[in-house]
């Protein structure tokens, strides 16, 4: 989450070198923890505690955290208009893909959810990854429509309900993983992660849904008559 801080900096700062050094981070982060048999990245690479495993909540946090630095990119080109390299864009998009094609092709549970190891039906369906994930779909959709297909839509909304079904009277997201022990095999009853990816899930599809409602309105809207002489 580094990443979208330094993006916004550098963006305020219309600072291209740096910028293009942030997405150059972004892909660099990509080579090191991405596996290559499924795309999904890994939980932690390195001699300190490594956790090789495919972590929901860390491929929700990674897809989510180059989503914003993806906007940001978008953004920078509308104000400084050729300031970026064109591959900039793409190197994103196509990072985040991965992980959305990767986690929607991946196994869910009964219940909608994603375990909290994809791949593992072993463990619990968990809300907290399976939102993050599904947000960085329609967020990217809103951003860009061509980018997502309307298979990881249909896994989005499907995961929403999910989420929303696992979500109390009084806005509690249950189960989630444990905050401190991200291998617990115990679902845990609530965390701030479960929290906020919940929030950014109906964030995201709010603004998705006014998007295609405004897109629609163009497509559908009928063409001026107009007289020529």
């Amino acid at each position: 989450m580094a990443l979208p801080f330094l993006a916004l900096s550098a963006f305020y700062d219309r600072d291209e070198k740096l910028f293009q050094e942030i997405v150059t981070q972004c892909d660099l982060q990509k080579q090191v923890l991405q596996d290559n048999a499924t795309g999904l990245w890994k939980h932690i690479v390195g001699p300190d505690s490594p956790d090789p495993g495919l972590w929901s909540s860390g491929n929700g946090w990674a897809a989510c955290g180059l989503v914003r630095v993806f906007a940001l990119v978008l953004k920078f080109d509308s104000l400084e208009a050729g300031k970026l390299p064109r591959q900039l864009e793409s190197v994103l998009e196509t990072t985040i893909v991965s992980i959305i094609g990767a986690a929607a092709s991946s196994k869910s549970h009964e219940d909608g959810l994603l375990p909290n190891y994809l791949g593992d039906a072993s463990y619990f369906g968990e809300n907290a990854g399976t939102a993050a994930i599904a947000s960085a779909v329609f967020r990217m959709a809103s951003l860009k429509s061509s980018a997502i297909s309307a298979k990881y839509i249909a896994w989005a909304v499907k995961s929403l309900e999910a989420v929303i079904s696992h979500t109390s009277e009084d806005g509690t997201v249950s189960p989630v993983a444990n905050p401190m022990d991200a291998h617990d095999r115990a679902p845990f009853p609530q965390s701030a992660e479960g929290q906020a990816f919940t929030l950014h899930l109906i964030a995201a599809h709010r603004d998705w849904t006014k998007s295609e409602s405004t897109r629609t309105s163009i497509l559908d809207a009928k063409p001026e008559r107009r007289t020529c002489f």
